[in-house]
């Protein structure tokens, strides 16, 4: 599968997986929610009710709790109340839903019934769930007050019976809908989300395109191939360094054809004529055999020579690598920003604050893709031993001719017999080595930032204190306009 493909399949996947940890706990936390907002409209209903009842009891007006128990009924979803009915401080059934078609055969009577005397002796209101000969009810009940004189007293229980199957089926069809909605925005979510995923994969990939396509010409001997380096980010860094190892090439190509003009022209073409000088020898008459020895040792020291010929060329191959500075003003503001922010996936792994102190607007003289070179191998140096909640600094004082840039960690420190030793080929040392946390390295980070340093002119050093923390100190001239 394409790279891509991938890309975009990742993204979309991403997208995904936030819309379905978005919409499955909504739809979960959503019968919840519905159950509620029925319930406080049952109470909003019930609460009515009382009120009607207590007005009622206060002016002695029985039609009035009878005509709002009928426009409740009448107005109400169909099927959603069974019964309700209204009881006095005594238990005595004052109304009832039946009064309504006609049947008074309650009026006055006890109230009965095990849940209808809980609702009864609760102060406060009550929600029971009653199994009945018809199916279970929702009970909800609330103690009903009128003034007497200067204080209330109790002077009945409102009591409204909801069909509780009734409930159910108006919160699942509630919820079927919830559920219609938040299908139809995760489906637009996800047609969002896979524009975005096009569109941010054809981004990324377009400089990754290009870097194929420009290794595919340098491949095929296209030396002077370069591809765009307008980014900013890591594509931008990996682009500027495919267009300097193309031009290294262009120039080890150079290099290697002037070497070659010239080594066949000034050794090889004598070395032969030698060579063939040597091997006619024989033919030009019988030899005695201490001249066939001689003739022997001269042609094994032509061999030989040839040989180191041939070395000498490799050895001018590697050495046309050599790393070439061009110093040029670098805002080392921006720089250590940017370091910063190249090293925040590390220093938030490993929960390190990184931070830069460097003034806004100090200039330094520098090659400053070498210079950002330096600062990651000596900020990532001291992410590696830097505990959990620690902290790594950047920082920059002003000499005379020169910055005196700083990065300081307050890690486990470095025992100072062994500061000497930090700027040697491979060094490791054991009383810091994964003490930390489990870290690979070559031991040539620190050596790479010396000679850097020093090609431009400046010097680096170490101050560090066993268990509390180093810092490494190097200087670099000052950017001075003309």
């Amino acid at each position: 599968m394409k790279l891509t493909a991938k890309l975009i399949l990742t993204l979309f996947g991403l997208v995904a997986a936030v819309l379905a940890g978005t919409i499955l706990p909504l739809h979960l936390a959503e019968r919840g929610r519905l159950t509620a907002q029925i319930e406080d409209r049952q109470l909003a209903d019930l609460q009515q009710f009382a009120r009607v009842c207590a007005e009622s009891m206060k002016d002695g007006d029985a039609a009035a709790r009878l005509g709002y128990l009928k426009t409740f009924i009448l107005f109400g979803d169909p099927g959603d109340t069974a019964y309700a009915l209204f009881v006095d401080d005594t238990g005595k059934i004052l109304l009832h839903s039946d009064f309504l078609h006609g049947d008074l055969s309650r009026k006055d009577q006890p109230a009965s019934g095990l849940a209808i005397g809980r609702a009864l002796s609760e102060a406060q209101g009550l929600r029971q769930l009653v199994a009945e000969d018809k199916g279970a009810v929702d009970l909800v009940s609330a103690p009903v007050y009128a003034l007497s004189g200067a204080s209330q007293r109790r002077v009945g229980t409102a009591l409204i019976a909801f069909n509780h199957a009734a409930f159910e089926a108006k919160v699942s069809e509630l919820k079927r809908d919830a559920l219609r909605r938040l299908v139809r925005y995760g489906w637009h979510g996800l047609a969002l989300g896979l524009i975005l995923a096009l569109i941010l994969g054809n981004a990324l990939m377009r400089p990754i395109t290009a870097l194929e396509s420009g290794a595919r010409l340098v491949g095929a001997g296209k030396l002077d191939t370069r591809i765009p380096e307008d980014r900013a980010d890591e594509l931008g860094d990996l682009a500027r360094e495919f267009n300097s190892m193309a031009k290294k090439l262009a120039e080890l190509d150079e290099l290697k054809e002037s070497f070659l003009a010239q080594i066949t022209h000034d050794l090889r073409s004598p070395l032969a004529a030698v060579m063939a000088c040597i091997d006619t020898l024989g033919f030009l008459g019988p030899v005695t055999p201490k001249q066939e020895e001689s003739i022997g040792i001269a042609s094994s020291n032509a061999e030989y020579l040839n040989t180191l010929i041939g070395n000498i060329l490799d050895l001018t191959r590697m050495e046309a690598g050599r790393m070439e500075f061009k110093p040029s003003a670098v805002d080392l503001a921006a720089l250590a920003k940017a370091v910063v922010m190249l090293v925040k996936p590390k220093s938030d792994e490993y929960k390190v604050n990184v931070e830069s102190r460097v003034r806004a607007e100090t200039m330094v003289w520098a090659d400053e893709q070498a210079l950002k070179r330096v600062l990651v191998n000596l900020v990532g140096n001291a992410l590696k031993f830097t505990p959990s909640g620690g902290t790594v600094s950047i920082a920059c004082e002003q000499e005379e001719s020169a910055h005196a840039i700083s990065v300081a960690d307050t890690g486990i420190g470095v025992p100072k017999e062994k500061l000497g030793t930090l700027f040697q080929k491979f060094c490791q040392i054991d009383e810091t080595k994964n003490k930390v946390r489990e870290v690979r390295g070559t031991g040539l980070g620190l050596v790479i930032c010396k000679q850097i340093v020093e090609a431009h002119g400046g010097t680096i050093s170490v101050d560090s204190v066993y268990q509390k923390g180093t810092t490494f100190r190097f200087t670099l001239p000052a950017y001075r306009a003309a």
